[in-house]
This record gives C-alpha cells, sequence and structure tokens, in this order.
C-alpha cells in the first residue's frame, strides 16, 4: 500500500545550534583577499586546511592571493520573490558585496584592469584575524584607483568582488603562512 508523503524544497535537517561560552570572538576586518579558479575551486573546498593544497594551487595559478588589505563584507538584505500558497514570499539569496582597499598601487595597474574583466571565472575568499571563508558562487570583480586632491592619501586599488547566493560563507582556520607576502618566480 502506497504512503502519503509531501516533498518540499529544503530536504535538509536544521543542523543543531553550537554554544560555546569558551570560544573567543573572531576579529573584524577582512586582512587578506584571494581567488580561486573554478576549476580548482571544488578541489580546495574538499579540504581547505590542507597548506599542500593552497601552495599547489598558488603554483599552478589557480588561487590568487592578495596577501594585505583593509576591507569589509557587506550584510546584505534578502532579495525576496513571490511566494506561492501560503507563503508570504520566497527568499531567493543575498547579493554580497567584497570590498578591500589594496596600498600595492604602482606595479599592480595590469593585474586589476584585468582582474575587473573576469566575471565569472574566479570565486573569491577573504581572510580575518584567524578565519578564512570562501563564496560559493562566482564573482564579478572591479578595481579602481581613485586619486583624490588631499597629498596626504595614499593612492590605492579599490576592489570589490560581488555575488548572489542563498548561503554566507562559512568559516574554517586559515592555513598557516597561506597569506604572507611572497612572489612566484618562473
Amino acid at each position: 500500500m502506497p504512503t502519503i508523503y509531501y516533498p518540499g524544497c529544503e530536504t535538509e535537517e536544521l543542523p543543531f545550534y553550537t554554544c560555546d561560552p569558551c570560544e573567543e570572538y573572531e576579529s573584524a576586518r577582512v586582512r587578506s583577499v584571494f581567488f580561486v579558479t573554478a576549476a580548482y575551486y571544488a578541489i580546495l573546498q574538499a579540504n581547505p586546511l590542507s597548506l599542500a593544497l593552497w601552495q599547489a594551487g598558488i603554483l599552478s595559478e589557480d588561487i590568487v592571493i592578495i596577501p594585505k588589505v583593509v576591507g569589509a563584507l557587506d550584510a546584505p538584505d534578502p532579495i525576496t520573490g513571490t511566494g506561492y500558497g501560503d507563503d508570504l514570499e520566497t527568499n531567493l539569496g543575498r547579493d554580497y558585496t567584497l570590498t578591500w582597499r589594496d596600498p600595492n598601487y604602482k606595479n599592480n595597474c595590469n593585474f586589476y584592469n584585468s582582474l575587473a574583466h573576469k566575471n565569472g571565472v574566479y570565486y573569491v575568499g577573504y581572510r580575518t584575524s584567524t578565519q578564512s571563508a570562501i563564496s560559493d558562487k562566482t564573482v564579478t570583480p572591479d578595481a579602481r584607483a581613485p586619486i583624490t586632491e588631499n597629498i596626504e592619501d595614499n593612492v590605492e586599488w579599490n576592489g570589490s568582488a560581488k555575488w548572489r547566493s542563498r548561503f554566507q560563507p562559512c568559516p574554517f582556520d586559515t592555513p598557516a603562512g597561506v597569506f604572507s607576502c611572497f612572489g612566484l618566480q618562473n
């Protein structure tokens, strides 16, 4: 005899909430930004704590790191659509914007000009004090270097990466040594 069931879109159970009164607070500020190619994203997501995966991705140029920035990730309001049946509305996701300022102005003009035309090529990630996170969708990057009239201001790159997702990026422990300033030699 058949059974009656009522399928829904949300098939995952709500995970348990974790209350840890001993957990240390995470300090704010985006301190580093990185980009991961779509081809390497699943590899890195499988074990983002693996220093070997990070190093391999950097050497293959599937991971690009901007090690020393100041920035922020906004907390956007949800984008809602028409609800059906008894639902007033449907949550379609959020439009995230990660912004940063990079003081390495002179030698990065070609990098930022090229990055600004890489729509849908990269996922973006960022580092706070001890945690890192990666977007779950590819991004639309942009960069510009405004020059003010104040002679005491620095000229710096103002970068941004935008994406739409239903999910906030989840943090993971930042692998040691990955976000240091380094160079690659051929």
